[in-house]
């Protein structure tokens, strides 16, 4: 990590409010904000692969506080986004891609940045398309909160 990196990721950090006692969530949010910075890719957007955490849902197929994931192409934001939410996701490093749902199409202004940092199971080709050729890894992911509820 260089010099630039660390002031970046240390003042995020700071500006996240988060309580002393949560050392290895420290970690994580590090990681996640170095993993941003190295791809390029904007640390106060959505993007691809990020969680979404559903407030009032008022929707049946869809719990409060339910964790939906956002699809597209790695590093490219997006105005709207779709979120899919009891997915089983696909994230190869350059897309991300669920199957589940029910699945929106979102507008990003109304997805406001939470501290959190939670580890989500992706999956990905082990070498190549095939059946049982999948593997499935865990990773750290930011955490966007919807309010249903709330105003536009």
């Amino acid at each position: 990590m260089n010099d630039t990196n660390a002031a970046i990721i240390e003042d995020h950090v700071k500006n996240m409010n988060l309580p002393e006692s949560t050392g290895r969530h420290i970690l994580d949010t590090i990681a996640v904000v170095e993993e941003h910075l190295n791809g390029g890719i904007e640390l106060t957007k959505p993007m691809p692969g990020d969680l979404v955490m559903i407030l009032n849902s008022g929707d049946c197929l869809v719990k409060n506080r339910s964790l939906g994931v956002i699809e597209g192409i790695i590093g490219e934001y997006r105005n709207h986004y779709l979120v899919c939410f009891n997915d089983s996701t696909f994230n190869d490093g350059k897309i991300v891609n669920a199957s589940g749902g029910p699945a929106y199409c979102i507008d990003s202004a109304r997805l406001k940045q939470s501290p959190r940092i939670l580890n989500k199971t992706f999956w990905k080709w082990k070498d190549f398309p095939r059946a049982g050729g999948g593997e499935y890894y865990i990773k750290s992911c930011k955490v966007w909160i919807l309010n249903k509820g709330g105003s536009k």
